[in-house]
């Protein structure tokens, strides 16, 4: 009976050994003494230092990329010193950074001007030119500056009265220095696509000089 009894208590000890109080190590490294648990992998998740908060609204930059680019802009009729004044133009080039665009254009432009019947005098003219642009900002409203230099060549028609009084008409053909300076505004719709309305004016120097104010509307692509 003895052997019996020192038998059962050793059995119930192996069992009370068997059903001990496990110690687990967590992830952290910290020690969770209990019963063990099933543990399951743990990612922490960072947010970007540039994205937005809820007091930080998204910036779309929609200056202008490097690499080619195109324009074609039309000044409609517009006052000068001498009369109106209109022309079309389109220029090419490549853009190395928001801030400056090298390329060079061609256009076409028309003089016209009258002096109370006395005379009238029309001046058609092809502008070639070398042109440099840039703008500032990165919104969808940004800034924009630029200038052209080159030489302008066409026909003159000249209608007045000669001495006697009758009709005279003469047709030359003419050529002088063409320079263009505007200032104003870019309304990107994306780096590449953009509206632009600038302000300009356009100075001619050959036979005589002439001097043109103007708005311009520009697509660029």
């Amino acid at each position: 009976m003895k052997k019996l009894l020192t038998l059962l208590f050793i059995t119930l000890c192996s069992n009370a050994i068997a059903q001990e109080v496990q110690h687990t190590e967590s992830l952290n490294g910290t020690v969770v003494i209990g019963d063990a648990i099933e543990q399951t992998d743990v990612k922490a998740t960072t947010q970007p230092t540039d994205a937005p908060t809820d007091n930080q609204p998204v910036i779309k930059d929609r200056s202008a990329r490097k690499g080619y680019r195109g324009y074609v802009n039309v000044t409609p009729t517009c006052v000068t010193l001498r009369g109106l004044f209109a022309e079309v133009s389109t220029t090419h080039g490549k853009q190395f950074n928001p801030y400056l665009f090298v390329g060079g254009g061609v256009g076409v432009m028309l003089d016209y001007r009258s002096n109370s019947g006395e005379y009238d005098y029309a001046q058609f003219m092809i502008p070639v030119y070398v042109a440099l642009k840039g703008n500032v900002g990165r919104r969808m409203a940004q800034f924009t500056y630029g200038i052209r230099a080159g030489w302008a060549w066409g026909k003159a028609y000249l209608s007045d009265l000669d001495d006697n009084g009758a009709p005279n008409e003469t047709y030359d053909w003419c050529g002088g220095f063409y320079s263009n300076y505007s200032v104003g505004l870019r309304l990107a719709f994306t780096p590449q696509y953009a509206l632009r309305i600038t302000p300009e004016m356009s100075t001619y120097l050959g036979s005589y000089l002439n001097l043109t104010f103007g708005l311009r509307l520009g697509f660029e692509f």
